[in-house]
């Protein structure tokens, strides 16, 4: 068993001493020994058939958020609440049900807007082939209400009403500079049906995810609830996180595992239950209904005529990017309407590669009105659906706003098809998603000129319609990780190595005079194509010379000009 394993098992030795205690003040579900995906979409059918039973909220006027959201008044502003869970600077704290000197992860307990209870487990077996989960109890003890920056003073000991756990939050080990390392928070999920993924480059959290659309910006309006969840430590890399869904349309299993480094990815699987109200098995459905959401901010911003000058923007994305399978991108600015509500169709969910939420804005100086926010460093959001078993489209909904407070864009997806009633747990809408959080300022313009240009330059043609996409989504991603020359790399010899180019047997001259043009833009020069025509005559393969143009000074100047 190696230090790793060593750890975890030590780890979970003490959880279980703990695991008799249950939560107070909400009853939990009978906890899981096994909870496999199928598992759990078993649990979620279950779950459809019966009538929708939401827990009962009981005000709690010293634990909820103040409406005037001032420190002083009686309530939890965020401040306050951060101190009552407050973390170490190695990310330990009294209430981690992970750690493992890799991964932490923490539960919450209600306070400020946090407020929905969940029942969270976590897997208790060192082989990830098999889980047995765990319940993780709320211990009063583990939070410190009594905190000086809790203003004023709660009442000790609080409310029975509550004491339960309301949300989760989980950090990964992180080396910021060759063995100084940190526990930063990289996701934050909750009882209310949100999700915020942040990545090491953006350890802000911003724009969230929401567990499902119901009748968006209606009268009757509805928030799904994340109910369960279930935390596995899949490897030191991949963390897995499952659960339950719950809501007065649909139920759903989810299963999530996610990665981080520069790029948060979390890749998603879902089975979604359709409950009997809701449904529309001969489609045109009276109610909107969609499996995810992207949850935003945009108060003031340039374009805005709530903006005073260029230094009090406050937004936590002001951009939607949407990337169609047939090579064609849209860029737009996103703003706070002037009044009411406005909602935009950007298509099919099949004609769409990805869509996206960015931060395109990261100058800091931007945002000195409202610095400690540090809106330069919220990250983007992009969704690349991979499966959907129904019809469905991709909308942007926004409505006026005169507070930070309060999210105002919500880009998402809607099924467009039918709705049935399932009769057995196998008759689930799949819908399967990646989700990547970065902190990239990336221009649909500029990498569409640069691929556009080495289809031109090596394959004498514009590029097809998937091979853009497909290239556009590649470079997006590796951008926010910083140098996608690699990728450029990648592209010319994929292209220089395709039937389509070798059919040509262009000469080697030919050949270099192709290197200078797609990576210099320029025709060789006498003593450049003396060097490189010597080097083939002494045997020097063709592709061995692509390394010297990408990594040449003018095309780092080159690549420098289009901001990558």
């Amino acid at each position: 068993m190696n230090l790793y394993s060593v750890c975890r098992v030590i780890f979970v030795f003490c959880l279980l001493a703990l695991s008799g205690f249950m939560q107070a003040g909400i009853s939990t579900f009978p906890t899981y020994q096994a909870a496999s995906f199928d598992d759990l979409a078993t649990h979620a059918f279950n779950l459809s058939q019966k009538l929708y039973s939401p827990v009962k909220l009981v005000p709690i006027i010293e634990l909820d958020r103040p409406l005037s959201g001032i420190l002083e008044d009686i309530g939890l502003v965020f401040d306050e609440y951060s101190a009552i869970i407050d973390k170490k600077s190695d990310g330990t704290t009294n209430n981690n049900f992970l750690d493992d000197h890799i991964w932490w992860a923490k539960a919450c307990p209600r306070g400020e807007v946090h407020k929905d209870p969940i029942n969270l487990f976590v897997n208790t077996s060192d082989t990830h082939s098999h889980y047995n989960y765990i319940s993780v109890p709320y211990i009063l003890e583990n939070y410190n209400y009594s905190s000086p920056k809790v203003i004023p003073p709660l009442k000790n000991p609080i409310s029975i009403d509550g004491q339960y756990l309301s949300a989760i939050e989980i950090g990964r080990k992180y080396d910021e500079n060759g063995g100084n390392f940190s526990w930063p928070q990289i996701l934050y999920m909750g009882g209310e049906g949100y999700w915020k993924p942040a990545a090491f480059s953006a350890l802000q959290l911003g724009s969230s995810i929401r567990s499902g659309i119901i009748d968006i910006g209606s009268s009757v309006e509805k928030f799904p609830k994340i109910t369960e969840i279930y935390v596995s430590v899949s490897s030191p890399y991949v963390l897995n996180i499952r659960g339950i869904i719950d809501s007065p349309a649909f139920t759903e299993a989810f299963s999530a595992d996610m990665s981080v480094g520069s790029l948060n990815v979390t890749t998603v699987q879902t089975k979604i239950f359709i409950r009997g109200e809701y449904s529309c098995p001969a489609g045109n459905c009276s109610h909107v209904i969609g499996p995810i959401g992207v949850s935003s901010m945009f108060w003031k911003g340039v374009n805005d005529t709530t903006h005073n000058n260029n230094n009090d923007q406050a937004h936590d994305a002001d951009t939607i990017r949407v990337a169609y399978l047939n090579g064609i991108s849209v860029e737009e600015s996103i703003n706070n309407p002037l009044a009411g509500s406005v909602t935009k169709d950007y298509g099919n969910c099949s004609e769409i590669d990805w869509f996206s939420l960015a931060q395109m804005d990261r100058e800091e100086d931007h945002y000195s009105f409202y610095s400690s926010a540090q809106y330069h460093a919220r990250p983007n959001i992009l969704i690349n659906i991979t499966k959907s078993s129904i019809p469905c489209v991709v909308k942007l909904y926004s409505f006026n706003t005169d507070s930070e407070s309060l999210d105002n864009i919500v880009s998402y997806v809607s099924f467009s098809g039918p709705l049935s009633i399932p009769k057995t747990d196998q008759d689930a809408i799949r819908f399967d998603y990646e989700v990547t959080a970065d902190d990239s300022k990336f221009s649909f313009a500029n990498v569409t000129a640069i691929i556009t240009h080495f289809y031109r330059s090596i394959l004498g043609r514009d590029p097809d319609p998937s091979g853009l996409s497909y290239y556009q989504r590649i470079i997006a991603k590796v951008h926010a990780i910083g140098d996608v020359k690699p990728e450029f790399r990648q592209m010319a010899y994929n292209f220089f190595n395709s039937p389509e180019y070798l059919n040509r047997n262009a000469s080697d001259t030919e050949y270099v005079t192709t290197l200078y043009k797609t990576f210099l833009q320029r025709d060789p020069d006498s003593p450049g194509l003396y060097f490189y025509m010597d080097l083939l005559r002494r045997g020097v393969s063709r592709n061995s010379l692509i390394d010297n143009f990408v990594n040449s000074p003018e095309f780092d100047n080159f690549m420098k000009n289009l901001g990558f």
